[in-house]
Order: structure tokens, then C-alpha cells, then sequence
């Protein structure tokens, strides 16, 4: 049990002392340059989104997809893609249960399209932005 306890302090002050010196060779290296801050998904640059909505997929991504739209700034346009006339209806429905009716209108845009469309959206993408007005892809790569 003795070795346990002097292992285990041991090991302590190792790693405090590791700190230490990490810390005091940092010291005169002088801050770290500003790369800049994630880009929100909800405020700031963000112009126009475009979403597609499947009935089928609701379920699943309905709760985020509504909590989303409701989170968007006032100013941002909607564009949503649909496939086909039943899903204009069950869109409606959603945007209803959601209380989303009022806070949708003027900025909404619905392109409709011939189906099917699949239920996930595979463009993403992660930008940093600066004190500027300069952005950084960085999810997706930029194409060469």
C-alpha cells in the first residue's frame, strides 16, 4: 500500500512540475496571433441558408431543423427544397406545429423539385472569420 501511495504522489509531482516548467517556457513567447472565431450558423454574415425538408426525415431532424430556423436572425433568407405537392402541405404542418408561420414569412423562399430527395444534407461546411470581413473555409477544403 505504501508503494501505491509513493507512486501516486510521485507521479503528482511529476506532472506539477511538468506544468511549471511548460508554463514558464510559454511565459516570454508572447500570445498566440488571433486566427479568428467560428462562423455562427445563426448570426452575423450569414445572408441566405437553404435546408431541405422530407417528411420522411422529420423525425429525426424536424426538432433540430425547427429549432434552427427559429434561432436564424430576422434578416436571414430561407430557401427550402421540396419534393412534391404532398410535401408542401406536410411543410406547412411543420412549420405550424413549430410557431414558425410568423417568424418564416416575407423571408421564405420553397423551391420545389421532383422527388425523391434524401433526408440528409451532406454540404456543411466550417468557416473562421476575422476582425474583417475576410472568410476561411476550412470544412470543406477550398477546390484547388
Amino acid at each position: 500500500m505504501w508503494r501505491k501511495l509513493i507512486g501516486v504522489t510521485a507521479g503528482l509531482v511529476a506532472g506539477l512540475g511538468l506544468v511549471l516548467v511548460l508554463g514558464r517556457c510559454q511565459q516570454g513567447a508572447g500570445p498566440l496571433p488571433q486566427l479568428g472565431a467560428a462562423v455562427s450558423e445563426t448570426q452575423g454574415p450569414l445572408a441566405e441558408v437553404w435546408l431541405q425538408y422530407t417528411s420522411q426525415s422529420e423525425p429525426v431532424v424536424g426538432t433540430a431543423q425547427a429549432d434552427f430556423l427559429f434561432a436564424l436572425e430576422p434578416r436571414t433568407h430561407v430557401r427550402v427544397t421540396l419534393a412534391g405537392p404532398e410535401e408542401e402541405g406536410r411543410f406547412q404542418d411543420f412549420l405550424e406545429r413549430h410557431g414558425l408561420v410568423q417568424r418564416m414569412q416575407g423571408r421564405l423562399t420553397v423551391v420545389r423539385t421532383a422527388g425523391p430527395l434524401t433526408p440528409w444534407t451532406r454540404d456543411r461546411a466550417l468557416a473562421l472569420g476575422g476582425q474583417d470581413t475576410n472568410l476561411t473555409l476550412l470544412v470543406p477544403p477550398a477546390p484547388a
